[in-house]
């Protein structure tokens, strides 16, 4: 009995076998995939970061002692109280969190010390283009574990998870 593959004593592949994709789209896929378990790792260490710091003593299905309140006499306000503070515009320094570049922070190049002292040493930044929160608007993201620099433009999105202040220097 004779391989229907092989013709003249040359192996050919058989025609039903899938074409192997080519190797740019499995290196995407691949970086794609380490670059979302950082993200990943990064959310967790900030959730685990929020709950160690609950004030209100709450800890897994446990309720919260209550105090007692005892009637206190009030204090009489006897000066009209302070007008609310007038927004200055954006900001020129922004922390940990997301702004809107024109509106939240003022558009430039920003620079921070390096990572906070409450992480894993790692300073996470993130350019979007809107503030969806999807994978697809990312325009750039970096983890450093040092000093690092970065440039926004007007209308993008800036995250920073993990991260000292940053202070605009140009």
């Amino acid at each position: 009995m004779s391989n229907p593959n092989v013709h003249n004593n040359v192996f050919t592949p058989s025609p039903l076998q899938p074409p192997r994709p080519p190797k740019k789209h499995r290196f995407r896929t691949v970086c794609l995939a380490i670059i979302g378990g950082v993200v990943l790792a990064f959310i967790a260490i900030g959730l685990s970061g929020v709950a160690a710091k609950d004030p209100s003593g709450f800890r897994g299905g446990q309720a919260a002692p209550t105090a007692t309140a005892t009637a206190q006499p009030q204090a009489v306000l006897t000066t009209a109280p302070a007008a609310p503070p007038v927004p200055a515009g954006p900001a020129s320094t922004f922390s940990n969190g997301q702004y809107h570049v024109g509106d939240d922070i003022v558009a430039g190049t920003y620079r921070t010390a390096g990572p906070d002292t409450e992480g894993l040493g790692m300073c996470y930044t993130e350019r979007d283009r809107d503030g969806s929160g999807d994978f697809a608007a990312i325009i750039s993201n970096d983890v450093s574990p040092g000093p690092k620099t970065i440039t926004v433009k007007k209308g993008e999105y800036v995250k920073a998870t993990g991260c000292q202040p940053f202070t605009k220097v140009g």
